[in-house]
């Protein structure tokens, strides 16, 4: 039995096994260790599925996923939503976006948590949830892996190729299934490291951002440049029906844009420290960091170079070499509108035909520039930067390992440029979003903002449950009890003379810990002289009462009224979470009226 239940695009698909009750609601989802903010701009799915099982029918039910780092929440999205029949539904690739208030303040790998529940919206009931372990990628990395689910499947796959490669190397009983199973895992890992590689590749452009105020910056300049140099300084090469007059103005063109960033006396450098993703991405620095006499690699200086080609109207191409990149542009116009592609414009966003590389390049359709020979110090002139990208491009495709990633066409396939995230003077986080068509978006994170914290912030690998719990804990809305505190039955005063309050709070932030004890547990002698508890202490006008409650408090002794936890409740006490554990016959303490 089947059913389908829509959500806009969404669909979850329902199979019914009556051989299997169910007894309670459960949720098992494949999730992404790995979130990438260019992966979730492109809309790439981090979760691959998530099996949803439930006992009896739900008139009415969400299947929600958020993520998280305590309070703050890095993205949420409602995956489903409508009637679901009993027994096993499931809905595939969900996409959750990251938001850029939170992205922004991402500067090293975070820990987070995606959770995923299911909930009964006529009650309002939560039925079930599944939480699980997640890192969130830092801001400014490109990760080489690209879809995380690959980079994770080729891990186990490389695993089982070592075992049974292992296996062989010892037994060769049963060789015939293994090394049919080895060839099988071969062609898989070939495939997957392909589609990763092309996935990864394609997102390198999201780190292009031709609307960063830095680029318009340069972009001025190099009209400038190319007034003096031509005596025309509009960037309009594509508006000139002469085929060699065009490629020749947007040859000028880029010339102009090399002039005006060597201006700027970039020093190369090599990569930012990348420790955490050493093996599997490089970090790239923001525009203006490297514009304003800053350090670049030969990374850096090539999206600078493409997002000011792109700015001016120009298509940037990336060009791969084995351990190096540079920047290319089509010396012909590729946009011809609605209409069909020119027969010579690949319309890929990642190319690596090398034959049809070696016909780009010997059409005259592909120019390429080296973008590290406009750092300082280096003498070379316009003609040798682009000669030098010519040889290294020659002899790429010669060695077979040559790679064109095309900015317009992965624009096309939906591979935006991340916000420009700058830092102002004043330690305001100032973001710019792109959106093609419409007006930018501008949002500010001040120092004040929640998400500022994220900085601070290193890798939690505490268990989900005890970072749920801290999430519950830092969350500042009116579901906090420790914020919107209400005295009752689990609601206890600690019994601290007002007097006293510095003391305690100086000794927790010490990490100094105390013992917690009923208010009737007081000593004999005091109850000898008719106190009956520590709060008659507390409240009492005597200064030499309170001196004594404080003297317990220095040697780590608090009171409170009562503590009573029946069933497994926690008790909580004002300016403390207090969980006793292992309660004996159902009841903690003493239990006095």
């Amino acid at each position: 039995m089947a059913r389908t239940g829509r959500l806009g695009a969404r669909t979850m698909t329902v199979q019914v096994d009556t051989n299997e009750p169910v007894m309670r609601p459960q949720i098992v989802a494949e999730v992404s260790a790995q979130w990438s903010w260019a992966a979730s701009a492109a809309k790439i799915p981090q979760i691959a599925e998530i099996v949803v099982t439930v006992p009896a029918d739900i008139e009415h039910a969400t299947v929600t996923v958020t993520v998280r780092d305590a309070d703050i929440e890095f993205g949420s999205a409602t995956v489903y939503e409508g009637p679901l029949e009993a027994g096993t539904s499931s809905v595939s690739c969900v996409h959750v976006q990251l938001s850029p208030r939170a992205m922004s303040q991402v500067v090293d790998r975070t820990s987070a948590v995606c959770e995923i529940v299911l909930r009964d919206t006529v009650g309002n009931i939560v039925l079930t949830r599944r939480d699980e372990d997640i890192h969130v990628q830092p801001r400014d990395l490109w990760f080489w892996l690209g879809d995380p689910h690959k980079a994770e499947t080729v891990d186990r796959l490389a695993v089982r190729l070592g075992e049974i490669d292992a296996f062989l190397a010892r037994d060769e009983s049963g060789a015939d299934d293994l090394l049919a199973e080895k060839d099988q895992i071969e062609f898989s890992l070939a495939m997957l490291t392909g589609q990763a590689m092309s996935l990864a590749n394609s997102l390198l452009a999201s780190f292009v951002r031709p609307n960063h105020p830095e680029v318009a910056a340069i972009a001025r300049d190099a009209a400038d440049e190319k007034g003096r140099a031509t005596g025309e300084p509009s960037f309009s090469a594509f508006q000139i029906a002469d085929v060699a007059k065009a490629e020749k103005a947007v040859d000028d063109s880029v010339a102009a844009v090399f002039a005006a960033l060597r201006s700027r006396n970039i020093a190369y450098s090599e990569p930012p420290p990348n420790w955490d993703y050493a093996t599997s991405g490089q970090r790239i620095r923001d525009h203006a960091d490297v514009a304003r006499s800053g350090l670049g690699t030969c990374m850096d200086t090539t999206v600078l170079m493409a997002a000011v080609f792109e700015h001016v109207g120009l298509y940037p191409v990336l060009v791969l070499v084995p351990g190096h990149i540079f920047v290319g542009y089509w010396r012909r116009d590729p946009d011809s509108g609605d209409g069909p592609r020119p027969q010579w414009y690949p319309d890929r966003p990642c190319i690596r035909n090398q034959v049809r590389i070696a016909e780009l390049v010997q059409g005259g359709w592909l120019g390429a520039i080296e973008s590290t020979m406009l750092a300082t110090g280096s003498e070379a002139s316009f003609a040798d930067a682009t000669r030098s990208a010519h040889q290294s491009l020659i002899q790429a495709i010669g060695e077979g390992t040559a790679t064109l990633i095309d900015v317009f066409a992965a624009r096309r396939a939906g591979v935006s440029p991340l916000p420009v995230v700058t830092e102002r003077a004043d330690g305001v986080t100032e973001i710019v979003e792109y959106r093609p068509g419409g007006e930018r978006s501008i949002t500010h994170v001040d120092q004040d903002s929640p998400e500022r914290a994220l900085r601070g912030r290193l890798v939690d690998n505490q268990p989900t449950r005890y970072r749920r719990w801290k999430g519950s804990l830092f969350s500042l809305n009116a579901t906090n009890d420790l914020l919107n505190l209400k005295k009752n039955a689990r609601v206890q005063p600690l019994m601290v003379p007002s007097e006293s309050l510095g003391y305690l709070e100086d000794k927790l932030h010490e990490d100094v810990s105390f013992g917690l004890h009923s208010g009737y547990d007081i000593p004999d002698l005091w109850q000898a002289r008719g106190i009956r508890n520590a709060v008659q202490m507390h409240d009492s006008p005597d200064t030499e009462l309170r001196d004594e409650l404080t003297e317990h408090l220095r040697q780590r002794r608090l009171y409170v009224q009562r503590i009573a936890i029946r069933g497994g409740t926690g008790t909580v006490l004002e300016g403390v979470d207090f969980r006793q554990r292992d309660p004996v016959d159902g009841v903690c303490g003493e239990d006095r009226p």
